[in-house]
C-alpha cells in the first residue's frame, strides 16, 4: 500500500514537477499553501509510478485524498486509493474536486456523491486583461486604482524581499489586532503567513508590497506553478481606500460572507445592543444585514450565513426552505420577530428605537 511522507522543503523540491500535471487549478495544491498548512492538515505526500497523491486529515479527523496528479495512469492510481483506504479501515473521501478531475473519477468508480462547498472555490483570471484591466468586467478595479493614484501619489510598490520580512511582521501584528480575532481560522492563517514569509525563498513565494510614503499598507504574495501564478496570502490597510469627493461611507456588522454578528458576540444581548448602536449611530448609508435585528446565527458555509429569516417559531406564512447545505442552530436564543414584536426590550424594538433616533437626527449621517 501507499507510505505518505511528511512535507518538507526538500520534499516541494522533489514533488512541485507533478503539480502541473493536476487536472484543474487549485491553490491548495501549491508549494507555498501545502508547506505552511502540513501540520494544520496532517498532510502527506508519495509518489509512486509517475503520480504524486496528498493525504490530509479534515477537522473531525477524517482521512481525505487528492486525485492522483502527473503523467501515470491517473483511473488506476484512483483504484490504488480506494484499495488503500480500504487497507486502512476506511471508506476513500476524495477532496479538492475540479470539475475537470470528475471524468477519471467517473470511468474508475462510475457515478459517485459529491458535495459541493461554495467557500473552497477559487477564482481564476486570464492574465493579460487582468495585468491591465482592460475591459468592463475589470472597470470597478481600475476605477479603484486610479482612486487610489489621485489620493496617494507618494505610494510605491515593491517586488516582494527578505529585507522586508521584518516590515511585514510589524503589519501583520496590527492586522491581528483589527481581523485575527474573527475566528481561530483567521488567527491561523496570519501565523501561517508569517511562517511563509519567513521560508519565502525556500518555497519560492513571489509577491508585491504596497508603501504609502513610509508606511506598508498591504502585501500579496504567492506561487507559480507552470502556467499559473496562485496567491496564496494577501492583507491590506483598508483605511487606505481610493478618493471619491462624494463618497458614502457604508458601515455594517455582518453580511452574507461572514459570520453573524450574534456569534461574534457570544450570543449576548446586551452586546448585540452595544454593536447595534455603534453602527447605526455612524456617518454615512448604515446596512442592517436581515436577521441581525433578530439576533439570528449564522456561520460556517455560505448558505448558513444566509439562512431565511425567522418570522416565527412555526416557521411558516412565507418563511422560505433552507437548502440542503444550510445548517440551522438549534434555537434563536432571542426568539422569532413575531415573539419579539411586542416586547419592549427586545433586540428588534431596540433596533427599531436607535433607527428612529438616528431618522430625528440626520446630522448622525451627514456629519
Amino acid at each position: 500500500m501507499l507510505q505518505f511522507q511528511p512535507i518538507t522543503v526538500q520534499a516541494i523540491r522533489e514533488f512541485t514537477p507533478f503539480l502541473c500535471g493536476q487536472n484543474g487549478r487549485l491553490c491548495d495544491f501549491t508549494p507555498a499553501n501545502l508547506y505552511v498548512w502540513k501540520d494544520y492538515y496532517y498532510t502527506g505526500y508519495v509518489i509512486r509510478d509517475d503520480l504524486l497523491y496528498f493525504e490530509l486529515r479534515g477537522e473531525e479527523g477524517e482521512t481525505y485524498y487528492s486525485v492522483p496528479m502527473g503523467s501515470g495512469d491517473r483511473v488506476g492510481g484512483l483504484r490504488l486509493l480506494y484499495d488503500h483506504a480500504a487497507s486502512q479501515g476506511m471508506p476513500l473521501r476524495l477532496s479538492l474536486i475540479c470539475d475537470d478531475m470528475l471524468e477519471d473519477i467517473r470511468t474508475a468508480f462510475g457515478e459517485v456523491a459529491f458535495s459541493y462547498e461554495r467557500d473552497w472555490c477559487d477564482y481564476l483570471y486570464e492574465a493579460t486583461p487582468m495585468a491591465a484591466f482592460t475591459g468592463a468586467a475589470y472597470a470597478k478595479q481600475r476605477n479603484h486604482v486610479r482612486r487610489f493614484e489621485r489620493e496617494y501619489p507618494a505610494y510605491r510598490v515593491e517586488r516582494l524581499r527578505a529585507d522586508h520580512v521584518e516590515a511585514l511582521n510589524a503589519f501583520l501584528d496590527s492586522f491581528a489586532l483589527l481581523r485575527g480575532k474573527d475566528s481561530e481560522l483567521a488567527a491561523e492563517e496570519i501565523e501561517r503567513t508569517r511562517r511563509a514569509l519567513s521560508r519565502m525563498e525556500a518555497i519560492d513565494l513571489l509577491g508585491v508590497v504596497l508603501w504609502v510614503e513610509d508606511r506598508l499598507v498591504g502585501f500579496s504574495a504567492g506561487t507559480r506553478v507552470c502556467d499559473t501564478l496562485y496567491v496564496n496570502f494577501e492583507k491590506a490597510d483598508t483605511a487606505y481606500r481610493g478618493s471619491n469627493p462624494d463618497y458614502i461611507d457604508a458601515p455594517f456588522l455582518s453580511n452574507h460572507d461572514v459570520g453573524r454578528i450574534a456569534g461574534f458576540a457570544g450570543r449576548d444581548e446586551n452586546k448585540m445592543k452595544m454593536a447595534a448602536a455603534m453602527n447605526l449611530f455612524m456617518g454615512g448609508s448604515v446596512f442592517i444585514y436581515y436577521g441581525e435585528e433578530i439576533g439570528m446565527l449564522g456561520s460556517g458555509n455560505d448558505p448558513s450565513k444566509r439562512a431565511p429569516f425567522y418570522w416565527n417559531a412555526a416557521r411558516d406564512n412565507g418563511t422560505t426552505n433552507p437548502p440542503p447545505e444550510c445548517e440551522l442552530p438549534e434555537e434563536y436564543l432571542m426568539g422569532s420577530l413575531e415573539e419579539q414584536v411586542n416586547d419592549d426590550n427586545s433586540l428588534y424594538n431596540y433596533y427599531r428605537q436607535a433607527i428612529a433616533i438616528r431618522n430625528a437626527l440626520p446630522q448622525i449621517a451627514r456629519g
